[in-house]
């Protein structure tokens, strides 16, 4: 791929650099290392979101695990989120086991969360408050983006009933605990 290519494209389609990038970075990763998803993307018979996610998920792994987990979804013939991510963890575990989260401490359940509702705050008739604050882990052992084991969530949601319809404004915080 020639230099500064990624500008170029950027800028004639009117997206960030990074974006560019990122989905460049993809679409090579599709194309050369995911032949099989890719096929199944170019025949639209997969979301182009889903082969992103599957490109972007494998391309800190070996193209012996990439291959292993290009051939596996397209064995199984479902990319849904739970299978293309239980897919991943067993190539991580069979091909990189070095890079599996290896916490001896369980997975954080609903009774380590606080959870309250407040019926009267909000803005007005009908609107409720939701707080809920506990710590998460990681969703994919071995990758560098996510949380830590040791951030502590917190999210507050306000819905408001109206006639037909419910009005939802969710607020992520994460703190470092």
């Amino acid at each position: 791929m020639a230099a500064f290519v990624t500008e170029s494209w950027a800028t004639a389609t009117a997206v960030s650099s990074w974006t560019a990038k990122r989905l460049l970075a993809n679409t090579l990763d599709l194309h050369h290392r995911l032949p099989l998803t890719w096929a199944a993307v170019d025949a639209l018979e997969l979301e182009a979101w889903r082969g992103c996610k599957i490109a972007e998920d494998t391309h800190n792994l070996s193209a012996e695990a990439a291959e292993w987990i290009d051939t596996e979804l397209a064995r199984l013939g479902r990319y849904g989120i739970p299978t293309i991510e239980k897919t991943i963890r067993s190539a991580i575990a069979k091909f990189h086991p070095d890079k599996l989260d290896n916490d001896p401490s369980p997975v954080p359940g609903k009774d380590q969360w606080d959870v309250t509702i407040d019926h009267n705050a909000g803005a007005g008739n009908g609107t409720s408050r939701l707080d809920a604050m506990g710590a998460r882990r990681p969703r994919c052992p071995g990758r560098t983006s996510g949380t830590s084991p040791s951030t502590t969530t917190r999210v507050q949601a306000t819905a408001r009933h109206g006639s037909m319809r419910w009005v939802t404004r969710w607020t992520w915080r994460s703190s470092t605990t």
